[in-house]
């Protein structure tokens, strides 16, 4: 390590060796072969979903009334 770094220059990424955790070597590669674990699949209930949706169209719906709002005043403003 003391080799890879320069002087006064940044420290090197830490190696994967410097992570050996004491295992043989065998169950070190077969564990760095497994696939990885799958991971679980969150699912949002259907309630959740659509409550998310009907809020995000009010939104939508409050700040498309405000951009109206301004778009017709600068319309009565035009020559």
């Amino acid at each position: 390590m003391a080799r890879l770094r320069e002087v006064g220059g940044p420290q090197p990424a830490l190696p994967a060796s410097a992570l050996y955790r004491g295992e043989n070597l065998d169950r070190r590669v077969r564990r760095l072969l497994e696939p990885a674990p799958a991971t679980p699949e969150v699912r949002r209930s259907s309630w959740r979903r659509w409550t998310t949706y009907l809020a995000a169209g009010a939104a939508c719906a409050l700040v498309l009334e405000g951009v109206h709002v301004v778009i017709e005043l600068g319309v009565t403003f035009l020559p």
